[in-house]
């Protein structure tokens, strides 16, 4: 009896931020836009370092944005702490969803995420690369076009 393997896909996401941008939006909102973008972790996180406090929050949003472009919800993205950036212990950063944001990945099958910030001067990227599981025969049954050709 054959077995068919699922299919899989790299998902790649890709957000750039001008720090600027982040130090405008806390001198216009202050904390009220601070605990709707971030969770108490990067919050807490980012103030470890008052220099490198803006590059860190630009950076966190550069990953949430690029983590949304995965994701790809349908409509306004309302709760931006539903993607949280989470530092290990051994200094690299992991992506931890939550609510929507999870059922959102898990609808579209990414079985992993994986993610890499940096900062320069006024600038900071993030770069969030899934592993989205495609089952053939169910895709194909049901005409999706994201199913990668075969040949």
């Amino acid at each position: 009896m054959a077995t068919t393997q699922p299919l899989s896909r790299p998902v790649i996401g890709v957000d750039l931020v001008d720090v600027a941008a982040i130090s405008e939006s806390i001198r216009l909102h202050g904390d009220a836009y601070l605990h709707r973008v971030y969770t108490e972790g990067e919050l807490e996180y980012a103030r470890e370092s008052s220099s490198e406090l803006m590059r860190r929050l630009a950076a966190r949003f550069a990953a949430k944005e690029a983590t949304l472009k995965i994701l790809r919800p349908k409509g306004n993205w309302l709760d931006w702490r539903l993607i949280e950036v989470m530092r290990s212990a051994h200094g690299h950063c992991e992506l931890l969803l939550h609510g929507e944001a999870a059922r959102l990945s898990q609808e579209q099958g990414i079985a992993s995420l994986s993610v890499s910030l940096s900062h320069e001067n006024h600038m900071a990227i993030a770069a969030v690369v899934g592993l989205q599981v495609l089952s053939a025969i169910t895709d194909a049954a049901a005409g999706n076009d994201n199913v990668p050709s075969t040949r």
